[in-house]
């Protein structure tokens, strides 16, 4: 839904042939008469066309979206970061007033080098801490169509390495980059695909 205002600064066609009841905060109840039809643009090229509703949202809010679109969109809301994921891990900040909490520390794990990787066999992969404390951050295990990984860690139980597993029957090729688990403040969650945290640690 957008506000009347910014519809006609648009230059949105309107019609009027529909009638939309709405129970507000304080169960006040208002009505919305007017539709259009706009397109959206979410990054470079993931175009959507969507009927709107147009109306008298509020003084100085000129949009508001559904989660029938957001989940659609592949739209992730970060209400404790004060953020809005795009499909492309494109990163918009929330309107809010105030600060906002910093963001958690996020580190991948993965090859400087690509992996090559015969059926059944593994590869270890060092996970690098740099500056950041060890216990401050939980790491999240990954996995690919074709490989596994097993967190491994050292006498004292922290995470020193991820081991890759080819569970395939041909050779596996990792690229370099691809991260193998991620390293994340803890209460957090990776960004991209990773699984639960490991609750046993395979040591060596």
């Amino acid at each position: 839904m957008i506000s009347l205002d910014l519809a006609r600064q648009l230059g949105l066609k309107l019609r009027f042939n529909e009638r939309l009841r709405i129970k507000g905060i304080g169960n006040v109840t208002t009505y919305v008469n007017a539709k259009a039809t706009v397109k959206i643009t979410l990054g470079a090229s993931v175009v959507y066309y969507l009927e709107i509703w147009c109306g008298n949202i509020g003084d100085g809010v000129l949009c508001l979206l559904g989660m029938d679109f957001m989940i659609a969109a592949g739209v992730r809301i970060g209400a404790y970061e004060g953020a809005v994921r795009l499909r492309d891990e494109e990163r918009i900040p929330l309107a809010s007033s105030g600060s906002r909490p910093k963001l958690p520390k996020r580190i991948e794990v993965s090859s400087p080098t690509d992996l090559t990787i015969p059926p059944g066999e593994s590869a270890h992969v060092p996970i690098i801490y740099g500056r950041h404390l060890a216990d401050q951050l939980v790491i999240w295990a990954c996995r690919g169509p074709h490989w596994v990984t097993t967190i491994l860690s050292d006498s004292s139980g922290k995470p020193k390495s991820v081991k890759v597993t080819n569970i395939s029957a041909r050779l596996l090729s990792v690229a370099s980059r691809t991260p193998v688990a991620h390293l994340v403040e803890a209460g957090h969650l990776p960004l991209g695909a990773g699984g639960p945290p490991p609750a046993v640690k395979q040591k060596s």
